[in-house]
């Protein structure tokens, strides 16, 4: 998938999910961390497991710490867009290394990455979510103008 194409569903998937646009916006910088650090390795960047592992230590430290540092809520969100991204991979042709970072990639190939096809699977599971961040109320006025306010007072 295209790296603006991993911003963008990161985004709309975080946001459906929580309601929170820093939450996104974290996420969506999140989504690039891969691309980033796998430049010249990108079967290690993309082997999941380290990821979910670091992820689920930021959330566990989230739940575990009274007062919630705000550099630790970034890092959770950074460190879910990087899986989220990692997890997109797999709908493509390319797929990801499923049991090792050598061993055998992981995909379910319903497209390949620049195609039209990956348009078509990107607008579905916008919509999707889309649906899904209406039906919670996310995108109402209300809401979307608090987390305006917030935003700014970041």
């Amino acid at each position: 998938m295209k790296l603006r194409n991993h911003v963008i569903l990161t985004t709309c998937i975080v946001y459906s999910v929580t309601g929170n646009v820093i939450g996104a916006c974290a996420a969506a910088a999140g989504s690039l961390l891969p691309a980033a650090v796998g430049k010249k390795y990108h079967r290690y960047s993309h082997f999941i497991w380290p990821w979910f592992l670091v992820t689920g230590l930021a959330w566990y430290l989230l739940r575990v710490v009274e007062y919630r540092p705000l550099p630790l809520y970034i890092t959770f969100f950074l460190l879910s867009g990087a899986v989220l991204h990692i997890l997109t991979d797999i709908l493509s042709d390319a797929g990801i290394p499923a049991l090792s970072p050598e061993g055998e990639k992981y995909a379910l190939g319903l497209y390949k990455s620049g195609t039209r096809w990956e348009t078509i699977t990107l607008t579905g599971l916008l919509a999707v979510f889309g649906c899904f961040a209406f039906w919670q109320g996310y995108l109402s006025a209300d809401h979307v103008m608090t987390q305006i306010k917030l935003l700014a007072a970041f």
